[in-house]
């Protein structure tokens, strides 16, 4: 969730390379990811900003942009609700 909120809020994002957290980040669009474990690949990660800080703006936006076209609640609702088959239901619930 830590990760979905800094997307949200237009963040660069450096996280560990596990399931949850890989499937936010664009390895060098809109962030790193660090193996699990691994101080010298988060510090180099974080070294990049450091070395290329024109890149954290860049980084940021498409946190942003991923956020609202993959993450977006309302889509992620309906994902949830179609997966779970009750879609049918909501609207049967609505009508009364």
């Amino acid at each position: 969730r830590t990760v979905l909120e800094a997307l949200a809020t237009g963040r660069a994002v450096v996280t560990t390379d596990t399931r949850g957290c890989r499937e936010t980040v664009r390895p060098r669009e809109n962030g790193f990811l660090v193996p699990v474990g691994d101080p010298a690949g988060l510090a180099k990660a974080m070294l990049e900003f450091l070395k290329r800080p024109d890149l954290i703006a860049s980084m940021a936006d498409k946190s942003r942009q991923i956020a609202e076209e993959e993450f977006d609640v309302r889509k992620v609702n309906l994902a949830m609700i179609e997966a779970l088959g009750l879609d049918d239901h909501i609207g049967e619930r609505s009508a009364s």
